[in-house]
């Protein structure tokens, strides 16, 4: 960032990153789609935990930012939407490749994507 204010961007880049950005989302589908758990996933005691882990991401986060606010400092709009957004794709992927519960990476990112749709219109008009 700092060199663009020096440097005039190649006019190439634009495609160059389009095309990494088409590849970046075609791998990530595809590794969710490796990574998500056959079966029955979606259990009562991995909803509980999720619901648990979304109740600490959609309290504490939010109100620590809440409180900067408060005390002057500037949130720029983005981050609203990505704090009461869902959780990231990749704690599926990460589950697996670690050892996790694949079933509970799954829920949770299930659960938190239906809160995060639900959520999105207070997200786009806070401050």
């Amino acid at each position: 960032m700092v060199l663009g204010r020096f440097v005039e961007a190649p006019s190439s880049l634009p495609d160059v990153v389009t095309i990494a950005g088409t590849v970046l989302a075609a791998s990530s589908a595809a590794l969710l789609g490796l990574a998500w758990p056959g079966g029955r996933w979606l259990r009562r005691p991995e909803l509980r935990l999720a619901g648990k882990a979304l109740v600490l991401h959609l309290t504490f986060v939010p109100g620590v930012l809440l409180a900067a606010s408060l005390a002057g400092l500037a949130i720029p709009p983005p981050l609203w939407v990505l704090v009461l957004g869902p959780f990231p794709m990749a704690t599926l992927s990460f589950s697996r490749l670690y050892g996790f519960s694949a079933c509970q990476a799954a829920a949770g990112l299930a659960l938190s994507t239906v809160v995060a749709v639900a959520l999105l219109p207070l997200a786009l008009t806070l401050p």
